[in-house]
């Protein structure tokens, strides 16, 4: 595919990787590994900040699971990047499509595969951990401060990924 015709398609991933149909399988078991690792890694750390907090419970439990997430991340950017652009996230893949620089007609296939990524990755944290997870770390779920109803907490949230994508 050369310039032209890649700029006539939507583009390709985040690295300029060719996407075409030849390539989809590749590319969404690639995007749907790199979400479990992303989503597995960070999760994992966060329950382990979370169920060891008689030992640790400072600040640098946050600075632990940014840094899990961050480098999970730049990991499987790394090691997909080339394969399927490494977007494992659906908002990154949606915020592509809308821009034209990502074929709409892929979008749902890198969707799904990333939703049963994190799918896969959530469950995985649920086993490796165990009761604790669920009960006492509630799987690192995160809620809004107390004060904070939920309407502005969505808000926050469309914000913050509208600036990530």
């Amino acid at each position: 595919m050369d310039e032209k015709e890649q700029e006539e398609s939507g583009g390709g991933g985040l690295y300029g990787s060719q996407i075409d149909d030849s390539h989809m399988v590749g590319a969404g078991l690639a995007e749907l590994v790199g979400t479990f690792i992303l989503v597995y890694g960070g999760t994992a750390v966060a329950v382990g900040a979370i169920l060891t907090r008689p030992t640790a419970g400072a600040a640098y439990d946050s600075l632990a699971i940014a840094l899990a997430f961050g480098l999970a991340l730049a990991a499987v950017v790394a090691a997909i990047g080339h394969v399927s652009g490494g977007h494992v996230n659906p908002a990154v893949t949606l915020g592509m499509a809308a821009t034209g620089k990502f074929p709409w007609k892929y979008a749902p296939i890198y969707v799904g595969a990333q939703l049963v990524g994190a799918v896969l990755a959530a469950f995985a944290t649920w086993i490796t951990f165990g009761g604790p997870a669920r009960g006492e770390a509630k799987l690192a779920a995160t809620y809004p401060a107390q004060g904070v109803g939920d309407l502005q907490a969505f808000v926050v949230e469309v914000l913050i990924t509208f600036i990530l994508v």
